[in-house]
């Protein structure tokens, strides 16, 4: 039985990934006859420091208006994010809530992004962690919704899947990457902030994270400076997350004003997934644009496929993990014996065997456009026979109704077009 999907992505990389994934769910289930808007019980969020959502040159649609959230109002500078922060912190307890992640000045105008300074995009999120608890919290209620259990029955009944007496879980995927600002500062309180909104949710939460060498296929060396740095904080922040017996006061502090009870257990998510460009087998695309849609039509496939759920929860969920803690560590930074330290990251591949439709319906769509257009430019070229339906009758049409005359053109050649191939 399929359960219900908690997709957020985190800053341009998390935020594009989503993006395609709700553009291919979307697909499939036109292609499924499935009737309403899209399904309450898959949640497709984005959270980055842009207060617009943008395109940024990915081609999947953007995200419906209350499916994004940006943290920088307007045109607020980095002094005035900072400053709130300082205002709303004790003066007695500022060097230890503050102090090592709290930049002092920036050349980045924060609201076009961070910039590639991870400190600068967790500075953001922290002056709005009330909007990021309350975004959060909307779109838990949501997928909670009797709306969202009617549309889990109905997906359930459109995809001929058996419904199981206990009700499957919500699976919850965390998508950002370690290497830029936005995202990389970003994530570890994202994740922090779900479970504290559902607790339930941690056990079955994933934060899948891009590693530096996807961003490398396109992006020119020089401007790949911050990246490394990037990286080695985020890996440690997820190491000393994973294996903290307890938050510290610091954390503790940021977390107290949201009305939620306290998770003290780890900070940030418990299951993390890191993504490469390449492995030793083969490359998961020659762009990152590729990347990005290859990671979103497998989470998209692992949304509609109950097995492939049940999978992740029995094999990784259940043995991964748990059963890493007892591995021999040579790098001796976690306690020998303790079942809490298990391995912080693990690797996940993506593949996909299908017909290509998707890539034809593209195709066909080009050529009929492409047929049109020489036709329009060129109308004494084309031969005139018998069957062809516009003939030389696209003179009787008024010379003013010009929407008239491609509309005939258009399906003209989409009939010419589509006889031709088949």
């Amino acid at each position: 039985m399929l359960g219900s999907m908690l997709f957020v992505g985190v800053g341009g990389s998390g935020g594009n990934t989503v993006r395609a994934i709700r553009e291919i769910l979307s697909e499939r289930l036109e292609a499924m006859k499935w009737e309403g808007p899209f399904p309450e019980c898959w949640q497709t969020l984005w959270i980055d420091t842009i207060a617009t959502q943008g395109r940024g040159g990915f081609p999947s649609p953007l995200l419906p208006s209350d499916s994004y959230l940006g943290l920088v109002p307007g045109q607020v500078s980095y002094q005035t994010v900072k400053e709130q922060i300082i205002n709303a912190t004790p003066a007695s307890s500022r060097n230890e809530v503050l102090s090592g992640w709290l930049p002092l000045s920036t050349p980045v105008p924060i609201a076009k992004g961070a910039g590639q300074f991870r400190a600068i995009g967790r500075t953001v999120g922290v002056s709005q962690l009330g909007a990021m608890n309350r975004f959060l919290s909307e779109a838990h209620n949501r997928l909670t919704s009797a709306q969202a259990n009617k549309d889990l029955a109905r997906l359930n009944q459109l995809f001929d899947i058996p419904v199981s007496a206990k009700p499957p879980h919500t699976s919850v995927f965390v998508i950002s990457s370690m290497a830029g600002g936005s995202g990389s500062g970003l994530f570890h309180d994202v994740a922090q902030l779900i479970k504290s909104v559902d607790p339930s949710l941690d056990e079955f939460m994933h934060v899948m994270l891009y590693g530096a060498d996807v961003f490398a296929l396109n992006v020119p060396e020089n401007m790949l400076k911050s990246v490394p740095g990037n990286t080695l904080g985020a890996l440690s922040e997820v190491v000393n997350g994973v294996w903290r017996e307890k938050l510290t006061s610091a954390s503790s502090f940021l977390f107290d004003g949201l009305g939620r009870p306290p998770i003290s257990r780890r900070y940030g998510g418990k299951h993390h997934w890191l993504i490469g460009a390449k492995n030793n087998d083969g490359a998961l695309g020659a762009t990152t644009k590729e990347i990005y849609y290859a990671v979103g039509s497998s989470l998209a496939s692992l949304t509609t496929s109950p097995a492939t759920q049940q999978w992740l929860d029995d094999y990784v969920v259940v043995n991964v993990f748990p059963t890493s803690a007892t591995m021999t560590d040579k790098t001796r930074l976690k306690v020998a014996g303790s079942l809490d330290h298990y391995q912080p990251f693990a690797a996940m591949g993506f593949s996909r065997i299908s017909l290509g439709m998707d890539r034809f319906v593209d195709y066909a769509a080009e050529c009929i456009a492409r047929n049109a257009v020489e036709k329009l430019l060129w109308p004494d070229f084309e031969p005139v026979s018998k069957d062809q339906s516009m003939n030389r009758n696209v003179q009787l049409i008024p010379a003013q109704n010009n929407f008239g005359v491609v509309s005939l053109r258009i399906l003209d050649c989409e009939r010419e077009t589509l006889t031709t191939m088949f």
